[in-house]
């Protein structure tokens, strides 16, 4: 099921909900004529929940549920406790890519609680203003409600989307004013007076500081991700689609799937073709475990393409359907039709990894002031105070992390990724994806944390860590090729393997087809509804668009040029971005707030732009511009 809500609780005690039973399609919601309800979870007349979805809502008169979990050894996309022990359970013990609300008793007073998934990958956000709360999945929903049900104005701001071009990821600041993303390990739990209080549930000590023996937590974290995978076999999807490629998370997560004999109930996707070395090693690993190739061509309304033709239309339909609050523009839509029979299998959760730290020389003699630039570099158009405020919360965080927690600064920029870039990946750029099918990260696991930094930094730079747990899964994935990489000799030092690994070589560019014909690939078709016809790219709506932008001739010729050097979208369609820019700056500077320092980038040349990161902060400006002038466009899933 996928929900979205919008939980109010206002003093005024008159929270007006006549609106929202008219409305077919309510302003701010990704779902096109949604199943509507209200429940109350204080119960006192001052809140009220406003939720729609795409599937009849059969949680409890004082709870509801929206994400995937495992839990109780089984993996579902619905769950509802019937009393504060079982949602205490759920919370501390489940995973997955959820949020939960539940009312009840705490210390004589009724209290609304709400957690997301402990390693905090669901968007779970909260705002208050001293006397009113909200709690949501859906910030522009949560706008629509506010004035609508209580008159209360949400103000749109550009703090959230500085910190996610300064530091690559949103630091828990929401798109409005006084509203921010709940943070990994937390909860939310507002009494009946409207207090907000944020409460940890393990703390850092459990993730950071585990007292089990270095033994122990791989026993621990195997039986999480074999429990993981094996739920997500039995699921009751008639389809379950793993990728496969020349990489490391998706042979973790096939070592799973072989060390749980459960390879027959996944199809496996590949990427390209030959000589992409990505595509042959996977096509190689298909056919030595004799897997199922899928056609991909055959789903239902699988997205074609990542861009439509009309890039303001589409900047315009990702202003709406992000918020305007992080950058998903490389992230093409899945599909724009809800799709619960197919179940996708990803990989992303790599807290193996020395995912920040690797921008550190190793053995090296850094300081905090190091660990700033680092997760802060980059030449930023934004002015100097913005930057300033971005880079003093990142520095005060290193600093707690390493001279108040005694962590080193390696793990402390792993932690950084691990709290707040894995959420920014997984998390909210799969929002919009979670209602057009479930989506399970079967790698998603609290042990792995916390045997990650329980082995430490050299295990997770030398990917012996990785090694040592694909070696106890499936030793045979060991000795097969990656993409234009190898095992580092630390890795397998140890390992009975040891001879034989030295002796894998990379697959490159350059290297023969170790496959040989390419796999069949098998149609989905007969397990699938057929929704009609393939949908290529956004449907168009340029007529509802306030902003008059037409491709001029220098647009053109610029597109033509960055085409003929193999540059992807976001470099050919500059010119197109940039007068979007242009025009909504202008329009943006008559308005209260000083955005007078973008003006160097109106300013400035298509071929000034050097690299892709001025060329991202482009986007990621512009479809602010778009969500801060109200220029959004609704996009939404059908049922």
């Amino acid at each position: 099921m996928s929900l979205e809500f919008v939980w109010l609780y206002s003093p005024l005690k008159n929270i007006n909900k006549s609106w929202f039973d008219e409305e077919d399609n309510v302003y701010g919601s990704l779902i096109e004529k949604p199943i509507k309800s209200t429940k109350s979870l204080i119960g006192q007349g001052n809140d009220l929940s406003f939720i729609l979805s795409n599937r009849k809502d059969k949680s409890s008169l004082n709870s509801f549920f929206d994400g995937n979990c495992i839990y109780n050894e089984q993996f579902s996309l619905e769950y509802s406790p019937q009393v504060l022990d079982d949602y205490l359970d759920f919370i501390y013990k489940a995973r997955g890519t959820f949020c939960i609300a539940f009312g009840c008793e705490l210390e004589g007073k009724r209290v609304a609680r709400f957690s997301n998934d402990t390693l905090g990958m669901y968007p779970l956000l909260y705002w208050s203003d001293g006397e009113n709360v909200i709690v949501t999945n859906n910030p522009l929903l949560a706008e629509e409600v506010a004035a609508k049900s209580a008159g209360i104005t949400l103000k749109r701001t550009f703090n959230g989307v500085a910190n996610e071009i300064v530091a690559f990821a949103p630091l828990n600041q929401g798109p409005f004013e006084n509203m921010k993303l709940l943070a990994f390990d937390s909860e939310v739990i507002v009494d009946d007076k409207g207090k907000l209080s944020i409460k940890r549930k393990f703390g850092d000590n459990f993730f950071y500081k585990a007292q089990e023996s270095e033994e122990e937590l791989y026993k621990q974290t195997i039986n999480e991700l074999l429990e993981n995978i094996n739920c997500i076999a039995n699921a009751s999807q008639k389809v379950k689609i793993a990728d496969i490629t020349g990489g490391f998370d998706s042979r973790l997560v096939l070592a799973l799937i072989l060390k749980a004999n459960v390879q027959d109930s996944f199809y496996f996707n590949t990427h390209g073709i030959y000589p992409n070395p990505d595509a042959n090693v996977a096509n190689y690993i298909i056919k030595k475990y004799k897997l199922k190739k899928v056609d991909m061509k055959s789903i239902p309304n699988q997205r074609v393409g990542s861009l439509s033709s009309d890039v303001l239309y589409e900047l315009s339909t990702f202003a709406y359907a992000t918020s305007g609050m992080k950058n998903t523009l490389d992230r093409h839509l899945s599909s724009l039709v809800s799709n619960h029979e197919l179940l996708r299998v990803g990989g992303g959760y790599s807290a193996y990894k020395d995912n920040q730290s690797k921008g550190l020389a190793r053995d090296g003699n850094f300081t905090v002031q190091d660990g700033v630039d680092l997760l802060c570099k980059g030449d930023f158009s934004l002015p100097s105070d913005l930057l300033e405020t971005t880079k003093r919360t990142v520095s005060n965080m290193l600093e707690f992390w390493t001279e108040k927690q005694g962590m080193s600064l390696y793990d402390a920029l792993d932690r950084y990724h691990i709290e707040h870039r894995t959420r920014f990946s997984i998390g909210l750029c799969e929002h919009w994806s979670r209602i057009c099918q479930p989506k399970m990260h079967p790698l998603q696991s609290p042990a792995l944390v916390r045997l990650a930094f329980k082995v430490g930094y050299d295990s997770r730079y030398t990917d012996k860590l990785l090694f040592k747990l694909m070696e106890r899964l499936e030793p045979s994935l060991c000795l097969i090729p990656f993409d234009q990489r190898t095992w580092q000799e630390e890795a397998y030092e140890d390992s009975d393997l040891k001879v034989k690994v030295s002796k894998v070589k990379p697959i490159t560019w350059k290297s023969k087809n170790i496959y040989g014909d390419e796999p069949p690939k098998m149609s989905l078709k007969s397990f699938l509804k057929d929704f009609g016809e393939v949908i290529n790219g956004i449907p168009q709506g340029q007529a509802s668009l306030k902003i008059p932008v037409k491709l001029s001739s220098l647009d053109k010729k610029w597109e033509a040029s960055q085409r003929s050097l193999g540059r992807k979208w976001h470099w050919y369609k500059l010119g197109e971005i940039k007068s979007v820019f242009n025009f909504l700056l202008v329009e943006s500077l008559t308005k209260e707030d000083d955005f007078a320092w973008m003006l160097s980038l109106k300013n400035k040349d298509l071929k000034d732009f050097k690299n892709i990161k001025e060329v991202i902060e482009l986007h990621v400006l512009t479809t602010f511009l778009i969500f801060y002038s109200r220029n959004e466009v609704p996009l939404r899933v059908s049922l």
